[in-house]
């Protein structure tokens, strides 16, 4: 009954726009939304989670007071019956730079990739027209970070308050993942590739290129553990996925991590 409930608001306050579409996934519902706002400042809010009564509050004060062209805030991580708290250790903003660093930073819960959790400058999004891959469906968000960022004046205000709470449903696109192996998160391999690419083309140092980079490598060993476990079709797809890997490192680095990694099974064989 959701667009039911929307509707109803959209009939009691005028500021509330409903748009029905066939369901597409979430990148094309995300699209509609911004060839259809007005307003100066984006955010996105999943179905599932909730936000907090000063969360485009505090993303707005911050982004205006540090002149930069998006913010962030902190978040609470609720799963069942578990509760994790992620905030930013200081208000302040940062650098490109410094941003993609802790977009690539690990911690856990992984806060910084995410879009729920940021404010952006609609003007940004059109002067480049950023939209979402509608052919990538884990990781697209990453990507539309990350293509942002190098769009935009480069710095993010940060907010130490929680705004938002994500919830992890048990029938969530990537706990169902865990479940049943879906080829579709191949396509998180394309994001990497896309990033990478778009890092290399803003001339950013070595030292981001090798995190974007081992971070595909990270994401390789996350979809072929995904694979081992499932019961069909592992050796195609892990050739698959090498194909893959080829093409977002290219061959040299390709090469060099392939050789690596075939010495360090000899040794752990022997």
């Amino acid at each position: 009954g959701s667009g039911a409930i929307c509707d109803e608001y959209a009939q009691k306050d005028s500021r509330v726009r409903v748009f029905h579409k066939e369901n597409g996934g979430v990148s094309s519902a995300r699209n509609v939304g911004l060839d259809e706002t007005k307003g100066e400042w984006v955010c996105f809010v999943d179905s599932d989670d909730t936000i907090e009564e000063n969360y485009m509050k505090c993303l707005l004060n911050s982004a205006i007071q540090f002149s930069a062209d998006s913010s962030m805030g902190g978040f609470r991580y609720i799963e069942t019956e578990k509760e994790v708290i992620v905030v930013p250790k200081e208000q302040g903003k940062k650098s490109i730079g410094d941003n993609i660093k802790d977009f690539y930073a690990c911690c856990s819960p992984d806060w910084q990739r995410y879009l729920w959790n940021r404010l952006l400058r609609k003007k940004v999004i059109d002067n480049r027209h950023l939209r979402f891959r509608e052919d990538i469906f884990y990781k697209e968000d990453g990507l539309f970070v990350i293509e942002f960022l190098c769009a935009s004046n480069g710095y993010v205000g940060y907010v130490p308050n929680i705004i938002y709470n994500y919830r992890q449903n048990d029938n969530s696109a990537m706990q169902s993942l865990y479940k049943c192996f879906n080829a579709n998160v191949f396509t998180n391999m394309e994001a990497h590739k896309l990033i990478i690419k778009e890092l290399q083309m803003h001339s950013f140092d070595s030292e981001i290129i090798t995190l974007a980079k081992n971070s595909a490598i990270g994401a390789y060993h996350w979809i072929k553990t995904m694979i081992e476990t499932s019961e069909q079709e592992k050796w195609k797809r892990i050739y698959n996925l090498e194909g893959i890997m080829m093409h977002v490192l290219g061959p040299k680095v390709y090469a060099k991590w392939f050789i690596t990694r075939i010495k360090n099974s000899i040794k752990r064989h022997l």
